[in-house]
This record gives structure tokens, sequence and C-alpha cells, in this order.
């Protein structure tokens, strides 16, 4: 090593004046140097999302929509399955009251609408039980069915087919 030193700064700050008269020199020379274009940089990188960050709430939204809709689908088949079995009930009571007028369970359901096609029954009926004969939530018509004097009365349900799991039935009576 020589007999003068050599003046070092570190890194972040500026590097010496070539004078080594360092009293004269101002207050600011210490002072760290900002860099602004390295900090506007930083900026921009750190204000948007990354493409990691926006898959995984896209992920979330899907999973949460998933399971959102899977309820509401839920909710509007038993709202469906149980205004048919409103309307079943509607048809039921009226079965009833021609039961007690009449006697007996009718021959199809058009006939709580129109009357019964024989001469002695014809003479007791007086208004119609129903306006109209309603469709199920589907948009089916009920299959109605007689066996002496029980009867059955199902919607096909969901699928438009009976005889199979969802319909809705009421027999003689009894709902199951």
């Amino acid at each position: 090593m020589s007999a003068t030193r050599a003046y070092r700064t570190p890194a972040k700050y500026s590097a010496p004046p070539s004078t080594p008269f360092l009293p004269l020199m101002t207050r600011n020379y210490f002072r760290p140097q900002v860099r602004t274009a390295n900090l506007q940089t930083r900026r921009r990188r750190s204000s948007g999302f990354t493409l990691l960050e926006i898959l995984l709430v896209l992920t979330i939204i899907v999973v949460v929509g998933g399971l959102v809709g899977q309820s509401l689908l839920g909710a509007a088949s038993d709202a469906k399955i149980d205004a048919s079995k409103a309307q079943m009930q509607m048809i039921k009571k009226a079965i009833e009251r021609y039961q007690i007028t009449i006697g007996g369970v009718p021959e199809s359901l058009e006939v709580l609408v129109t009357g019964p096609t024989d001469p002695k029954k014809k003479a007791k009926f007086r208004n119609p039980y129903m306006d109209e004969i309603p469709m199920d939530a589907w948009d089916n018509e009920f299959v109605y069915t007689t066996k002496g004097n029980t009867y059955e009365l199902r919607s096909a349900g969901d699928d438009g087919q009976t005889n199979t799991d969802d319909d809705v039935v009421v027999d003689g009576g009894k709902e199951s």
C-alpha cells in the first residue's frame, strides 16, 4: 500500500470529488442518490396483477358459482314438485266433492269440468267442479287412472315419462 490512502465510498453514494479538500464540499454529497427511474419501474410492475393471481381468482369464482348453481337448480326442482303437489291436491278436492255429490269416482278428469256421461249421474251434476284441468309444473298432463272406487293421479315429473322414480303420485287420496 502506498502512503496515500484511496478514498472509498459505499456503492449507493456518488463518487468523491477530484479535490482532496472535503470541508468545502456541500452537504448533499453524502446523501444517497434517489434513482427515480428504478422506483417508477418498480411501481409499474407492482401496480397490476400477475397471471397467477388472476387465474386463482377466476378458479375461486368458478368453484363458488358451481356450488351456488347446484343449490339454485335443486331449489327450482323442489319448487316444481311442490307446485305439482298443490295442483294435485286441488284436483283431489274436486274428486272428493264429485264423490260426495254424484257418488263414485269420475271416469276421467274431464268429467270434473263437463259433467258425467251417464244420465243418472248427469241429473245430479249441477256445476263444474273445476273450470279447467291444470297441467303439471313441467307442462305435462296429469295421468288419471281408476280401479273400481279408487283412483291414482300421477304427474310424470321432470323426465316426462310415467312410472319412473321422479313421478309425483296421489293414490286414492294418499300422497307418495
